[in-house]
């Protein structure tokens, strides 16, 4: 775990040798502390341990106990301010909470045990009585500060091993029941697949496959209509009609229908089509409420193909969590659907440049955050629309990250047009142009035309 404050948790670390030194010591001044571990007075008092090894125990208590507070604060401070956005409290799993809570219990009990073996430090030393009953102390006190820390202490124990064992039965049963994360595309079931039912037909590459993927998980939908059958639909605007007959004519089946005045669907709605499909997306889904969904179209499938005179055979779903990287075109499909390049220019001298991508329900936002390591840049914060999280990259100098990946994986819609002008513009920027007052009027007007496509 990353610790808000290094040196605090340096320093509490350092704190735990000499503590160690200290104990070491106690073993071997006379006797030892022959105290047993709960150094009970008056055992531990000066009457039956007249030596140096109980004080130097205390010493080591003292020191051990210092280190334990600043380590609490130190848990307590990261847990509280360095969670990562959209990260609130209640979404925490069950062992931070452990953790949080073993903090904050150390914080209250550890002061009462220095308080009371700092008692019998000068019970020992200064002549003080607090537990020597001949002075008018308790030795019964000793025993009521020393249980308050010993019940904190195992309650603390208590916590921590509920939460290990709650989350060993999660892991274990996300292991057996449901997503085991992968880090790469499967669509050899499709290739098998569209082989059966286009034996002559060309297969399309896996660089096509991953990019209709993300673009799928944009713009696409999976339909089980009233009756029960099964429609698979990605509808666009008709100045992108062209991507939706380029989907058509690759995968080799299908049909691109007018929906309305403006937009364009690619519609599968055969079986045998739909089982094409299915086999496609099968275990290669990125966003979990995509996934969500998909798997009910797979149950639907199953139970839409028990209807019928074609008899198929069902498909299992398969629990797997995918994250895409820059090696593969899943972003660039995703963009496609989702993505937006804006550049803005002033009158005066100020400008802004971003890439960003927004996306609904919070499950979602691991592959935003996902997007941060890959581009190394940006952050993932809450948009305007409820239940929306948006990631965004900003500047001159990050906005060049995403370029490697794009100039290599293509986009294939308007977004391309709109993808080259910000580049454009980027470059502008760069070159500082924007400080010239006449080019400066000109990418304003530029800057305008980009997402204005339609």
């Amino acid at each position: 775990m990353v610790k808000r404050f290094p040196r605090l948790n340096n320093i509490s670390f350092w704190l735990l040798p000499p503590s160690l030194i200290l104990l070491l010591l106690s073993a071997l001044v006379e006797n030892g502390a022959g105290t047993g571990w709960t150094i009970y007075p008056p055992l531990s008092g000066i009457q039956a341990h007249s030596g140096g090894s109980v004080d130097l125990a205390i010493f080591s208590l003292h020191l051990t106990g210092v280190s334990s507070l600043l380590g609490a604060i130190n848990f307590i401070t990261t847990v509280l301010n360095m969670r990562t956005n959209g990260m609130s409290l209640h979404k925490l799993s069950l062992f931070v909470w452990s953790v949080f809570v073993t903090a904050i219990l150390l914080l209250l009990a550890l002061p009462v045990l220095a308080g009371g073996i700092t008692m019998l430090l000068t019970d020992r030393n200064f002549n003080t009585s607090f537990y020597d009953p001949a002075g008018g102390g308790d030795p019964i006190l000793f025993q009521h500060l020393f249980s308050r820390d010993i019940t904190m202490s195992d309650f603390t124990l208590l916590i921590t091993a509920i939460s290990l064992n709650k989350s060993y039965k999660f892991l274990l049963d996300s292991k057996l029941n449901y997503s085991t994360l992968i880090d790469k595309f499967d669509f050899s079931r499709f290739y098998n697949n569209l082989k059966q039912y286009l034996p002559n037909g060309t297969p399309p590459s896996e660089k096509f496959l991953t990019w209709l993927v993300g673009f799928t998980e944009g713009e696409g939908s999976f339909i089980i209509n009233n009756r029960g059958d099964l429609v698979f639909v990605i509808v666009q605007s008709n100045i992108d009609i062209k991507v939706l007959k380029f989907i058509q004519e690759t995968l080799g089946f299908g049909k691109v229908i007018a929906q309305s005045a403006n937009t364009s669907r690619y519609v599968v709605q055969s079986k045998k089509e739909i089982e094409l499909i299915i086999n496609l997306f099968n275990g290669n889904i990125v966003l979990p409420s995509k996934r969500v969904r998909f798997e009910k179209f797979v149950y639907g499938f199953n139970s839409w193909i028990t209807k019928g005179r074609i008899k198929m055979n069902p498909i299992n779903f398969i629990h797997t969590s995918i994250l895409p990287s820059l090696n593969d075109s899943w972003l660039a499909g995703f963009t496609d659907g989702e993505g937006c390049f804006t550049c803005s220019i002033s009158k005066d001298k100020g400008f802004s440049i971003n890439f960003n991508i927004a996306q609904k329900f919070e499950e979602n936002i691991e592959v935003l955050q996902h997007l941060c390591i890959l581009f190394n840049g940006g952050i993932v914060s809450k948009h305007s629309v409820f239940n929306v999280n948006e990631y965004r990259i900003g500047g001159v100098s990050n906005c060049k990250n995403v370029f490697p990946y794009f100039d290599t994986h293509h986009l294939c819609s308007k977004k391309f047009i709109s993808y080259t002008l910000w580049k454009q513009m980027h470059n502008d920027l760069l070159e500082k142009i924007h400080l010239d007052p006449v080019k400066r009027l000109e990418m304003i007007e530029k800057a305008r035309l980009i997402n204005k496509f339609e």
